[in-house]
């Protein structure tokens, strides 16, 4: 028995020496896959990246996301990313930007306070910007807005919410002189219209002023003032004349009775 082992322990250790040199051999003899490198393919435009993996014997593919940092049609990154190794013919996707997302302006901002206005329009992923205007329309409430309601816009876009500028109380000008009147009521950003009238105040002094003092108005109204010229002028009455005849000695053309007798007969005017 123990023969027989030493015989059989070396044909075992040369077997497996034949055994790993023929494979050793045959490993050598097999080519192997060509092994490509993936190329930088980010911030590639769609077209320009699929024809550089052809070009490398490579087959691409396409996803598509939104983005707001990366350009509509531009490649975002790879899969696998730029530097791997693979074999020819591997497939490698190519992540597409669809641009910006965007959303649509909600419904119901009119008439909305600002606060809920803007709460509105961030739950889309927009951003509400407040812009008083000149407006007669509620105080404190959106009467507009710019993009408007139902409006597609990339997210993040601005929204202008517009609301009436705060009014103003309009002051007491009355009994000041026109141009200090017009300094004042400028002052608040009014604007002035000067209506003359005839008064017993001195020339120059408003007497009166439309709307009255306290009325809220919003800056740029016209606030009217009526100023004094002075005591009105009354006419007075000149004399009038009657024309009267007077004696004149230019003959008139009357007729005369003429001289005769007194019979009434006709004077002798002779043969």
């Amino acid at each position: 028995m123990k023969t027989a082992a030493w015989v059989l322990i070396p044909l075992l250790i040369i077997g497996a020496f034949i055994f790993v040199g023929y494979q050793f051999l045959a490993s050598e003899g097999t080519p192997t896959a060509t092994q490509i490198t993936v190329p930088p393919l980010a911030t590639q435009t769609q077209k320009d990246a699929e024809a550089k993996l052809v070009s490398l014997k490579l087959k691409p593919a396409i996803t598509e996301e939104h983005s707001a940092e990366v350009e509509k049609g531009v490649v975002i990154s790879s899969d696998p990313q730029a530097g791997t190794k693979v074999d020819e013919g591997a497939t490698v996707t190519l992540k597409i930007s669809l641009g910006v997302e965007k959303v649509k302006v909600p419904d119901g901002l009119i008439g909305m306070s600002p606060e809920d206005a803007r709460a509105a329009l961030e739950a889309v992923g927009l951003e509400g910007v407040v812009t008083p205007a000149v407006s007669s329309r509620e105080q404190d409430k959106v009467f507009d807005t710019k993009p408007k309601s139902g409006d597609s816009v990339p997210e993040g876009t601005s929204v202008k919410l517009y609301v009436p500028k705060a009014q103003v109380p309009v002051p007491s000008v009355v009994g000041q002189t026109q141009e200090d009147a017009e300094r004042t009521l400028k002052a608040e950003n009014f604007k002035v219209k000067v209506v003359p009238q005839a008064n017993d105040q001195p020339p120059g002094t408003v007497i009166a002023q439309s709307p009255e003092a306290g009325t809220n108005l919003n800056q740029r109204t016209t606030v009217t003032i009526v100023v004094s010229t002075g005591p009105e002028v009354q006419p007075t009455e000149e004399p009038t004349f009657t024309p009267t005849e007077e004696p004149t000695d230019i003959p008139t053309d009357d007729a005369t009775e003429d001289p005769g007798d007194d019979t009434g007969e006709p004077p002798d005017l002779g043969p």
